[in-house]
Protein backbone atom coordinates (compact mmCIF):
# COMPACT_ATOMS: atom_id res chain seq x y z
CA UNK A 1 0.00 0.00 0.00
CA UNK A 2 2.73 2.73 0.73
CA UNK A 3 4.58 1.49 -2.73
CA UNK A 4 1.06 2.74 -4.29
CA UNK A 5 0.71 5.98 -2.32
CA UNK A 6 4.67 6.96 -2.87
CA UNK A 7 4.16 6.06 -6.69
CA UNK A 8 0.77 7.86 -6.76
CA UNK A 9 2.77 10.82 -5.21
CA UNK A 10 5.24 10.98 -7.48
CA UNK A 11 2.41 10.86 -10.81
CA UNK A 12 0.94 13.96 -9.23
CA UNK A 13 4.65 15.84 -9.28
CA UNK A 14 5.04 14.38 -13.02
CA UNK A 15 1.82 15.37 -13.85
CA UNK A 16 2.48 18.85 -12.80
CA UNK A 17 5.75 19.76 -13.73
CA UNK A 18 6.84 17.30 -16.39
CA UNK A 19 9.35 14.38 -16.60
CA UNK A 20 11.99 16.69 -16.63
CA UNK A 21 14.64 14.12 -17.99
CA UNK A 22 16.95 11.50 -16.52
CA UNK A 23 17.66 14.08 -13.30
CA UNK A 24 14.39 14.51 -12.46
CA UNK A 25 13.25 10.66 -12.81
CA UNK A 26 16.22 9.80 -10.45
CA UNK A 27 15.37 12.53 -8.07
CA UNK A 28 11.90 11.71 -8.09
CA UNK A 29 13.44 7.91 -6.57
CA UNK A 30 15.62 9.36 -4.39
CA UNK A 31 12.34 11.25 -2.82
CA UNK A 32 10.33 7.89 -3.09
CA UNK A 33 13.11 6.30 -0.44
CA UNK A 34 13.99 8.87 1.84
CA UNK A 35 12.25 7.97 5.25
CA UNK A 36 11.89 11.52 5.78
CA UNK A 37 9.44 12.07 2.80
CA UNK A 38 5.62 11.11 4.40
CA UNK A 39 3.72 8.53 2.32
CA UNK A 40 0.55 9.97 3.66
CA UNK A 41 -0.32 12.50 0.61
CA UNK A 42 -3.12 10.59 -1.57
CA UNK A 43 -4.36 13.01 -4.15
CA UNK A 44 -4.27 13.01 -8.04
CA UNK A 45 -3.25 16.07 -10.28
CA UNK A 46 -6.62 17.46 -10.59
CA UNK A 47 -6.94 17.75 -6.76
CA UNK A 48 -3.84 19.71 -6.65
CA UNK A 49 -3.90 23.41 -6.92
CA UNK A 50 -0.81 24.96 -8.71
CA UNK A 51 0.37 28.66 -8.68
CA UNK A 52 2.82 29.44 -11.38
CA UNK A 53 5.47 32.49 -9.95
CA UNK A 54 6.67 35.40 -12.20
CA UNK A 55 9.95 33.94 -12.34
CA UNK A 56 9.08 31.07 -13.61
CA UNK A 57 9.29 29.11 -10.40
CA UNK A 58 6.11 26.99 -9.27
CA UNK A 59 4.30 25.96 -5.88
CA UNK A 60 2.43 22.99 -5.71
CA UNK A 61 -0.02 22.38 -3.21
CA UNK A 62 -1.83 19.32 -2.93
CA UNK A 63 -5.17 18.38 -1.07
CA UNK A 64 -3.47 17.18 2.17
CA UNK A 65 -1.37 20.61 2.59
CA UNK A 66 1.53 19.28 1.78
CA UNK A 67 3.57 21.88 -1.08
CA UNK A 68 6.00 21.57 -3.78
CA UNK A 69 7.75 25.21 -4.65
CA UNK A 70 10.22 24.50 -7.51
CA UNK A 71 12.36 27.22 -8.36
CA UNK A 72 14.20 28.28 -12.14
CA UNK A 73 17.25 26.47 -11.41
CA UNK A 74 15.32 23.49 -10.46
CA UNK A 75 15.49 23.27 -6.82
CA UNK A 76 12.62 22.42 -4.94
CA UNK A 77 11.70 22.62 -1.52
CA UNK A 78 8.80 20.12 -0.27
CA UNK A 79 6.73 21.14 3.22
CA UNK A 80 4.76 18.46 4.83
CA UNK A 81 1.96 18.55 7.11
CA UNK A 82 3.31 17.59 9.83
CA UNK A 83 5.89 19.72 9.50
CA UNK A 84 8.49 18.16 7.32
CA UNK A 85 10.62 20.01 5.30
CA UNK A 86 12.88 18.50 2.19
CA UNK A 87 14.98 20.93 0.32
CA UNK A 88 16.65 19.64 -3.28
CA UNK A 89 19.07 21.94 -4.66
CA UNK A 90 20.04 21.58 -8.07
CA UNK A 91 23.58 20.90 -7.32
CA UNK A 92 22.15 17.33 -5.89
CA UNK A 93 22.46 18.58 -2.49
CA UNK A 94 19.44 17.73 0.26
CA UNK A 95 18.79 19.22 2.97
CA UNK A 96 15.56 17.31 5.32
CA UNK A 97 14.45 18.86 8.25
CA UNK A 98 11.72 17.28 10.89
CA UNK A 99 9.81 18.92 13.24
CA UNK A 100 11.76 17.67 16.64
CA UNK A 101 14.39 19.60 15.26
CA UNK A 102 16.40 16.69 13.41
CA UNK A 103 17.82 17.92 10.02
CA UNK A 104 20.04 15.75 7.55
CA UNK A 105 21.73 17.21 4.59
CA UNK A 106 23.18 14.61 1.76
CA UNK A 107 25.92 16.39 -0.26
CA UNK A 108 26.80 15.74 -3.94
CA UNK A 109 30.05 14.01 -3.02
CA UNK A 110 28.03 11.94 -0.83
CA UNK A 111 28.45 13.02 2.62
CA UNK A 112 26.13 13.07 5.21
CA UNK A 113 25.49 15.11 7.99
CA UNK A 114 22.20 14.62 10.70
CA UNK A 115 21.76 17.12 13.55
CA UNK A 116 19.78 15.67 15.91
CA UNK A 117 17.51 17.97 18.76
CA UNK A 118 20.12 17.94 21.44
CA UNK A 119 22.90 18.75 19.26
CA UNK A 120 24.49 15.31 18.72
CA UNK A 121 25.85 15.49 14.67
CA UNK A 122 26.53 12.32 13.13
CA UNK A 123 28.84 12.73 9.66
CA UNK A 124 28.70 9.90 7.66
CA UNK A 125 31.89 10.52 4.59
CA UNK A 126 31.82 8.86 1.03
CA UNK A 127 34.84 6.95 2.45
CA UNK A 128 33.15 4.96 5.38
CA UNK A 129 34.25 7.17 7.80
CA UNK A 130 31.59 8.11 10.60
CA UNK A 131 32.31 10.49 13.08
CA UNK A 132 29.92 11.74 15.76
CA UNK A 133 30.08 14.46 17.77
CA UNK A 134 28.22 15.50 21.31
CA UNK A 135 27.18 18.21 22.85
CA UNK A 136 29.63 18.04 25.72
CA UNK A 137 32.79 18.13 22.84
CA UNK A 138 32.92 14.23 23.17
CA UNK A 139 33.98 12.95 19.50
CA UNK A 140 33.80 9.42 18.36
CA UNK A 141 35.55 8.31 14.59
CA UNK A 142 34.58 5.37 13.09
CA UNK A 143 36.99 4.43 9.85
CA UNK A 144 36.46 2.39 7.10
CA UNK A 145 39.49 0.03 8.38
CA UNK A 146 38.23 -0.85 11.32
CA UNK A 147 39.77 2.41 13.18
CA UNK A 148 38.14 4.19 16.22
CA UNK A 149 39.73 7.05 17.21
CA UNK A 150 37.21 8.84 20.38
CA UNK A 151 37.82 12.56 21.49
CA UNK A 152 36.54 13.05 25.67
CA UNK A 153 35.35 15.88 27.01
CA UNK A 154 38.73 16.34 29.08
CA UNK A 155 40.52 16.45 26.07
CA UNK A 156 41.91 12.75 25.88
CA UNK A 157 42.00 11.20 22.77
CA UNK A 158 41.48 7.03 22.17
CA UNK A 159 42.51 5.57 19.04
CA UNK A 160 41.45 1.50 18.96
CA UNK A 161 43.24 -0.10 15.66
CA UNK A 162 41.80 -2.85 13.59
CA UNK A 163 44.44 -4.84 14.84
CA UNK A 164 43.42 -4.29 18.76
CA UNK A 165 46.04 -1.92 19.80
CA UNK A 166 44.67 1.05 21.89
CA UNK A 167 46.32 4.11 22.19
CA UNK A 168 45.46 7.09 24.53
CA UNK A 169 46.19 10.49 24.57
CA UNK A 170 46.43 12.54 27.07
CA UNK A 171 46.30 16.72 26.89
CA UNK A 172 49.74 16.88 28.72
CA UNK A 173 51.78 15.19 25.68
CA UNK A 174 51.25 11.17 27.73
CA UNK A 175 50.21 8.06 25.12
CA UNK A 176 49.66 4.86 26.53
CA UNK A 177 49.60 2.16 24.11
CA UNK A 178 47.86 -0.85 25.24
CA UNK A 179 49.04 -4.27 22.97
CA UNK A 180 46.73 -7.23 22.52
CA UNK A 181 48.66 -9.17 24.96
CA UNK A 182 47.84 -6.57 27.22
CA UNK A 183 51.10 -4.93 27.61
CA UNK A 184 50.98 -1.06 28.16
CA UNK A 185 53.38 1.20 27.23
CA UNK A 186 53.54 4.88 28.83
CA UNK A 187 55.40 7.55 26.58
CA UNK A 188 55.68 10.96 28.74
CA UNK A 189 56.26 14.19 27.75
CA UNK A 190 60.04 14.26 29.49
CA UNK A 191 61.03 11.66 26.78
CA UNK A 192 60.77 8.40 29.30
CA UNK A 193 59.21 5.14 28.84
CA UNK A 194 57.06 3.33 31.09
CA UNK A 195 56.12 -0.82 29.84
CA UNK A 196 53.71 -3.05 32.27
CA UNK A 197 53.54 -6.17 31.09
CA UNK A 198 50.85 -8.44 31.92
CA UNK A 199 52.88 -10.20 34.61
CA UNK A 200 53.09 -7.25 36.58
CA UNK A 201 56.68 -6.32 35.10
CA UNK A 202 57.60 -2.96 34.98
CA UNK A 203 60.42 -1.30 33.03
CA UNK A 204 60.86 2.16 33.06
CA UNK A 205 63.51 4.39 30.27
CA UNK A 206 64.43 7.47 31.13
CA UNK A 207 65.47 10.27 28.59
CA UNK A 208 69.01 9.67 29.87
CA UNK A 209 69.00 5.80 28.41
CA UNK A 210 68.78 4.63 32.17
CA UNK A 211 65.72 1.98 32.44
CA UNK A 212 64.96 0.27 35.64
CA UNK A 213 63.34 -3.13 35.55
CA UNK A 214 60.70 -3.97 38.24
CA UNK A 215 59.61 -7.81 38.44
CA UNK A 216 56.44 -9.48 40.69
CA UNK A 217 59.02 -11.35 42.95
CA UNK A 218 60.47 -7.71 44.02
CA UNK A 219 64.05 -7.63 42.19
CA UNK A 220 64.67 -4.24 40.90
CA UNK A 221 67.67 -4.14 38.02
CA UNK A 222 68.99 -1.05 36.79
CA UNK A 223 71.00 -0.52 33.48
CA UNK A 224 72.78 2.93 33.03
CA UNK A 225 73.91 4.38 29.45
CA UNK A 226 77.35 2.88 29.78
CA UNK A 227 75.66 -0.41 30.46
CA UNK A 228 76.67 -0.91 33.82
CA UNK A 229 73.66 -2.70 35.86
CA UNK A 230 72.72 -3.22 39.51
CA UNK A 231 70.57 -6.21 40.52
CA UNK A 232 68.75 -5.82 43.71
CA UNK A 233 67.46 -9.27 45.10
CA UNK A 234 64.11 -9.77 47.52
CA UNK A 235 66.94 -10.73 50.29
CA UNK A 236 68.84 -7.67 50.14
CA UNK A 237 71.44 -8.87 48.43
CA UNK A 238 72.83 -6.45 45.47
CA UNK A 239 74.82 -6.82 42.14
CA UNK A 240 76.74 -4.76 40.55
CA UNK A 241 78.24 -5.44 37.23
CA UNK A 242 80.59 -3.52 34.93
CA UNK A 243 80.97 -3.50 30.86
CA UNK A 244 84.68 -4.78 31.47
CA UNK A 245 83.59 -8.04 32.87
CA UNK A 246 83.61 -6.61 37.46
CA UNK A 247 81.34 -8.10 39.71
CA UNK A 248 80.71 -6.82 42.67
CA UNK A 249 77.66 -8.74 44.93
CA UNK A 250 76.95 -7.30 48.35
CA UNK A 251 75.41 -9.67 50.54
CA UNK A 252 72.69 -8.54 53.08
CA UNK A 253 74.99 -9.10 56.13
CA UNK A 254 77.54 -6.70 54.40
CA UNK A 255 80.10 -9.24 52.65
CA UNK A 256 81.34 -7.97 49.95
CA UNK A 257 82.24 -10.77 46.65
CA UNK A 258 84.02 -8.79 43.74
CA UNK A 259 85.01 -10.98 40.49
CA UNK A 260 87.63 -9.22 38.51
CA UNK A 261 87.67 -10.07 34.34
CA UNK A 262 90.47 -12.83 35.07
CA UNK A 263 88.13 -14.76 37.11
CA UNK A 264 90.37 -13.60 40.20
CA UNK A 265 87.35 -13.61 43.22
CA UNK A 266 88.07 -11.25 46.31
CA UNK A 267 86.04 -11.79 49.47
CA UNK A 268 85.50 -8.91 51.99
CA UNK A 269 83.46 -10.07 55.10
CA UNK A 270 81.84 -6.62 56.79
CA UNK A 271 83.79 -5.18 59.59
CA UNK A 272 82.41 -6.40 63.10
CA UNK A 273 83.24 -3.45 66.30
CA UNK A 274 84.44 -5.03 69.10
CA UNK A 275 82.27 -4.99 72.00
CA UNK A 276 82.58 -2.29 75.01
CA UNK A 277 82.51 -3.03 78.14
CA UNK A 278 81.84 -1.35 81.53
CA UNK A 279 83.15 -1.49 84.59
CA UNK A 280 81.42 0.75 87.09
CA UNK A 281 83.42 0.78 90.39
CA UNK A 282 81.56 1.31 93.88
CA UNK A 283 82.77 4.11 95.57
Amino acid sequence: MADEIQDKAAGVVEAIFGSGGEAEAEAKEELKGDPAVPTSPQTTAAEARVEVKADGGKIATLVDGTTVETFPDDSKISTFPDGTVVESKADGAKITSWPDGTKKETRPDGQKITTRQDGTTTVNNADGTKIVTWPDGSQRESRADGTKVETLSGGVVTETQASGVKIATFPDGTKMHTLVDGTKVAFMPDGSQVETRPDKTKTTTYADGTTVESRPDGTRITTWKEQSTQETRPDGTKVTKWPDGTMLEVQPDGTKVTTRPDGKVEISKAETKPEVKCCCLAG
